[in-house]
């Protein structure tokens, strides 16, 4: 394997770890969501945004690598093509289901806001109530002066 497709190789290898990493960090999203652990979310969304800004940027080797990939894949032989290929096909599945989960983690938190909303509104009438209940009964405190004329 000439040494450009086997920088292309390692380029796409990287970016596929990138994308098992994520798929990985996705599924204990979607547990930390579940368990109402945001704290540890929050965490867990900053490393996942960290490896997407290096998954991103063009000013790494790997990336400049990728781009070649379009001009150099006739170039390349069979089986140098075919290793590549492959590489980037599962790239593809992982980022795939990595989109199904992050559809499934935003599901779940409009889910839970949706029923917090439901709660929060209704402690809010539970007081609302309490409180027109409380000012009927209370007794009368504010002082009065009659003026005689």
């Amino acid at each position: 394997m000439n040494s450009t497709a086997q920088q292309i190789l390692r380029a796409a290898e990287v970016q596929r770890d990138y994308g098992i990493e994520l798929v990985k960090l996705s599924h204990t999203q979607r547990d930390l969501i579940e368990a109402e652990q945001y704290s540890s979310l929050i965490e867990v969304l900053q490393h996942k945004q960290s490896i997407l800004d290096r998954l991103h940027d063009p000013s790494t080797t790997n990336h400049q690598h990728l781009k070649q990939w379009p001009n150099i894949r006739k170039t390349l032989s069979l089986q140098e093509r075919h290793s590549i290929e492959a590489i980037l096909e599962d790239t593809e599945r992982r980022f795939a289901e990595l989109a199904q989960q992050e559809a499934l983690c935003t599901q779940m938190l409009q889910t839970q806001r949706d029923q917090t909303a439901v709660q929060l509104k209704k402690l809010s009438q539970s007081n609302n109530a309490r409180a027109t209940y409380q000012s009927v009964l209370a007794p009368d405190t504010q002082s009065r002066i009659d003026f005689v004329q």
